[in-house]
C-alpha cells in the first residue's frame, strides 16, 4: 500500500472512531484549587458562535485530502531551512483562533471600560502572526490597531489586511499605548522578562491594561530557523498541573514585573488542523492586567 493511500485510509478510521470533542472542559477550571484573588477574579467562558465558526472552517480545510498531502510534501521541503511560522506565512496555512471579540467584551465588561477611557483607544497587538486574533481586537475597539511581528512572511499577511506594522524593537517610539495585547508570545521570546518591563512602561498610566494568553502548562522556546532554540532570559514555571501553572504565573512573573490580574479565564488555543486531525488544542490562561 502507497503511503499516501496509508495516511488517507488512517484519516477515515481515526474520523470514524473518534469520539465528539467535549470542548467545554478546556474552558473548566478547578477554582478551588487557586487563591482567593484568582477565584474572584475568573470570568467564565464559553465556546462561541465565533469558536465554532473557526472550528468548522478548520474541519473542512483538513478534509481537502490533496491540499493537505501539498502542504506536508511543501513543508517537508521548506522545513530544511524555513521556520514554522515562516511557512505557514508563504503557504497561508496553521490559522490559530485565542478569543473571538465576544469573549474579549466579556473580560472587558466592554461598557464600564469604555466610560473609563478617552477615544479613539490606542491599540497594539505584539507577535501579531496572521492577524486572525488581531481582527478579533478590532471589532472590539475599531480600526488602526499598531502590530508587531518577528516574521517577515507573517508581517506581508499583516500587510494584506491594512494592519499598522511597527518594528519588533521600534514600537516603543508610539507609546504610550491604552492596550497592549500579548497573547501566546511569552513563551515564545528571547527575553521574555525585558519585555514585560517594556510593556509595563508602555501602557498609558492610569487606564492602561495588558491583555495577555499563556499556554499552561508552561514550556518556552523560540525558532530560529528550523530550530528550536532555549531564550537568553528563562521563565521558571515547572508545575503541570493548570491552576498550579497559573498561581505561579500570578505571583513569581507577573507581580513582580508591576502587573495586577483584574480578570482573567481559562480557553483552548486552537491551531488549524492538517491530514491527520482537523484541528490541535492547548489550553490558554488568558489575563486581563494592570500595571501597578
Amino acid at each position: 500500500m502507497r503511503p499516501s493511500t496509508r495516511l488517507l485510509l488512517t484519516r477515515l478510521l481515526e474520523d470514524e472512531n473518534r469520539p465528539k470533542e467535549d470542548l467545554q472542559k478546556w474552558y473548566h477550571c478547578e477554582l478551588d484549587e487557586l487563591s482567593q484573588s484568582l477565584r474572584d477574579t475568573f470570568v467564565q467562558c464559553h465556546c462561541d458562535d465565533a469558536s465554532q465558526k473557526y472550528l468548522d472552517s478548520s474541519e473542512k480545510k483538513s478534509n481537502r485530502f490533496c491540499l493537505q498531502f501539498l502542504y506536508r510534501i511543501l513543508m517537508l521541503i521548506l522545513g530544511l531551512f524555513m521556520s514554522l511560522p515562516d511557512m505557514n506565512g508563504l503557504l497561508n496555512r496553521g490559522k490559530t483562533f485565542v478569543l473571538s471579540a465576544d469573549h474579549l467584551r466579556k473580560l472587558l465588561q466592554l461598557d464600564k471600560y469604555k466610560n473609563q477611557r478617552k477615544t479613539p483607544i490606542k491599540v497594539l497587538d505584539i507577535g501579531a502572526g496572521d492577524g486572525n486574533a488581531t481582527k478579533q481586537l478590532e471589532q472590539v475597539f475599531g480600526p488602526g490597531i499598531y502590530a508587531t511581528e518577528a516574521s517577515l512572511l507573517m508581517q506581508w499577511r499583516l500587510k494584506e489586511q491594512g494592519f499598522k506594522l511597527l518594528g519588533v524593537f521600534e514600537w516603543e517610539k508610539e507609546r504610550p499605548f491604552d492596550v497592549i495585547s500579548f497573547l501566546n508570545v511569552l513563551d515564545r521570546c528571547d527575553k521574555p522578562l525585558s519585555l514585560l518591563q517594556q510593556m509595563h512602561a508602555g501602557l498609558e498610566k492610569d487606564n492602561g491594561i495588558l491583555l495577555m494568553a499563556v499556554v499552561l502548562p508552561f514550556a518556552s522556546f523560540l525558532m530560529k530557523g528550523p530550530r528550536q532554540v532555549k531564550p537568553t532570559e528563562k521563565i521558571e514555571i515547572n508545575e503541570r498541573k493548570f491552576e498550579k501553572s497559573l498561581e505561579t504565573l500570578a505571583d513569581e512573573i507577573l507581580k513582580p514585573a508591576g502587573f495586577d490580574v483584574i480578570a482573567w479565564t481559562r480557553l483552548p488555543y486552537f491551531s488549524e488542523g492538517d491530514i491527520f486531525r482537523p484541528y490541535y488544542i492547548l489550553s490558554d490562561a488568558v489575563l486581563l492586567l494592570r500595571p501597578i
